[in-house]
């Protein structure tokens, strides 16, 4: 029976090569810029998602095809932290007392959390939506902008930890707390392979934390990619007269893409709210332990700051997605504005257009009959004067023809004109004003906008001010006494 579940758990629906796209949708897609008449590099969704798996894999993800590096990988983060949280335990107990095992137990309780949900959650959910998009042929450039981010991750992550474990492991160097035999003397070799592997375990710990951030971040840029993409789309085929958009199609496809961002929320509101959570209570131990107990030991500020300026760019990165689900209001105000404009000139072109023809017409056939022969037939009357009798003038009855046949092109555009039916745009405005202001990247039931990470930058902010402050005037005494 689990044979079976996980063999269909690793069951991938691949794309289909010879689905063909509406002719409408490839008029889009070539104005936009990226369609069939232009040669333009489209990376596949397979490449996006190999990259994050050799990512995840030194975490032990075994939901990939490089199953022998997740084996490894697996091994090797359990040896992390078993030496690091090991080693911290015995450091807390030596020189930075209880405060330092309970922020490092939260950390090793965030690690196992954020492991087994990004393996089983989190990945396969952006996976999955991702073969969707590369199937559904008009999100291309959303595959190429996530190509691009994924491209750039490794490189992150590599120098975030290496950058963190080297400052954590300077500090502890500083502090004398790199114990390595537990209060014995080991040999020289022996001594040199505990250095290396502590600093290595410190690394590959602050690594897993990053990559625990950059899941979730991952998936927060697709959806804003896509909804980009998705506007840029809705506003191309309202300017496309020849094939209108209905009413009830624009709505059911804006349905879609709230669906999809609260699929993406819900997909990464565990890790992020563990995340969230351990840097809270990170700030609070380390910045009291700090503050009250501890002034000489710098790596309680360390351990305070590091969490926080992690969260800055996911939680960002957050905030734009749900910027770009409200700014679709004012992309449908903008296409309507244009539309209008559009309608207005033509029709005043086109009445200008057969005025002139009109005139033009009738000057030229007036010309003709001025400076044509004339030669009538007279018949004489006796006293009565005489009658003139012209012969069969063919110019004037092709005038009159063409002026006919004008008029009733004119009236047919009219009348097609007013039979036509134009998409309804005061209704789903009305519609985006009371939905989208509730729409976008949320973390639980908390929906993240620009003023609420505003807010963490400037407590951020604050904080740091206040350590440099207690770090240079912490230890003076005043010179004021009561």
């Amino acid at each position: 029976m689990g044979n079976s579940l996980r063999k269909t758990r690793m069951v991938r629906v691949l794309p289909d090569p010879n689905a063909e796209l509406l002719p409408t949708d490839s008029r889009i897609l070539e104005e936009l810029g990226h369609g069939r008449g232009r040669r333009y590099f489209h990376p596949k969704y397979r490449d996006i998602i190999n990259t994050m798996h050799i990512l995840t894999a030194l975490i032990g993800n075994f939901n990939s095809p490089y199953r022998k590096l997740g084996r490894a990988g697996l091994l090797l983060w359990l040896l992390s932290m078993s030496v690091n949280f090991m080693y911290d335990g015995y450091e807390s107990c030596v020189k930075y007392g209880y405060p330092w095992i309970s922020v490092r137990g939260l950390l090793w309780i965030t690690c196992c959390l954020g492991t087994w949900f990004t393996i089983r959650r989190t990945m396969p959910w952006f996976e999955q939506n991702l073969c969707k998009l590369e199937n559904d042929k008009l999100y291309r450039r959303v595959l190429q902008d996530m190509s691009g981010t994924t491209e750039k991750l490794p490189y992150f992550l590599v120098l975030f930890s290496l950058a963190a474990g080297s400052l954590q492991y300077g500090i502890m160097r500083r502090d004398q707390a790199t114990h390595l035999a537990f209060g014995k003397t080991p040999h020289v070799v022996l001594g040199v392979v505990l250095h290396v592997l502590r600093f290595i375990s410190g690394v590959h710990v602050y690594y897993a934390l990053a990559l625990f951030w950059s899941v979730p971040t991952c998936v927060m840029l697709m959806a804003g990619y896509s909804m980009i993409e998705y506007q840029d789309l809705t506003a191309s085929r309202l300017k496309f007269k020849s094939s209108p958009l209905t009413l009830r199609q624009a709505v059911e496809s804006y349905n879609e893409r709230v669906k999809f961002v609260q699929d993406s929320s819900s997909a990464c509101v565990v890790i992020l709210c563990v995340l969230i959570a351990f840097s809270v209570i990170s700030l609070a131990v380390n910045a009291y332990v700090f503050l009250f107990l501890h002034r000489s030991l710098y790596l309680y500020i360390v351990q305070a700051l590091l969490p926080l300026v992690l969260a800055t760019y996911p939680l960002s990165t957050a905030s734009w997605v749900t910027k770009q689900y409200h700014w679709h209001l004012v992309a449908v105000v903008k296409a309507w504005v244009e539309i209008s404009d559009s309608d207005s000139d033509s029709d005043d072109e086109q009445q200008q257009k057969t005025i002139s023809a009109h005139s033009t017409r009738e000057s030229s056939a007036d010309r003709h009959e001025l400076w044509a022969p004339q030669s009538p037939l007279r018949i004489h009357m006796p006293d009565t004067g005489h009658v003139i009798v012209r012969p069969y003038n063919q110019d004037e009855v092709k005038r009159l023809g063409n002026i006919f046949s004008g008029s009733a092109r004119f009236i047919g555009k009219l009348q097609q004109k007013r039979t036509r039916s134009k998409f309804q745009f005061e209704k789903y405005i009305t519609y985006l004003e009371k939905v989208s202001r509730n729409v976008g990247f949320s973390i639980g039931v908390v929906l993240v906008t620009w003023d609420l990470v505003s807010t963490v930058f400037f407590f951020l902010i604050s904080l740091i001010a206040l350590f440099v402050q207690e770090s240079i005037f912490g230890k003076t005494k005043s010179t004021i006494s009561i």
